[in-house]
């Protein structure tokens, strides 16, 4: 029986490094960590900008100057409002007066 206190404990007990989560997937990842030939996975701090972002005028928490700093104190580069528009009326889209106003 193979057990340990963590999932690298276990890994280690049958002679291959920790494998992640994300690449779980029965492709070929146990092969790679035999070779030290894992893929590296993207971390929280490579991400330079968010595309998809809601604000309060439609379902987000926050407005759009909140999110300006938000997104400068996490370092990021840019990002993208994507408010929705009138068709998704269950998330308050914007019609375009509103959008206007916005």
């Amino acid at each position: 029986m193979i057990s340990g206190r963590t999932e690298e404990e276990v890994y280690a007990a049958v002679d291959l490094p920790w494998i992640p989560p994300e690449l779980r997937e029965d492709r070929g990842e146990i092969e790679l960590a035999e070779h030290g030939r894992l893929p590296k996975l993207i971390e929280l701090s490579d991400m330079r900008g968010d595309l998809h972002m809601h604000t309060t005028a439609t379902d987000g928490a926050a407005t759009i100057a909140e999110m300006v700093e938000a997104a400068k104190a996490r370092g990021l580069k840019y990002i993208a409002i994507t408010d929705h528009s009138k068709r998704v009326s269950m998330a308050n889209g914007l019609d375009a007066t509103r959008l206007r106003a916005h």
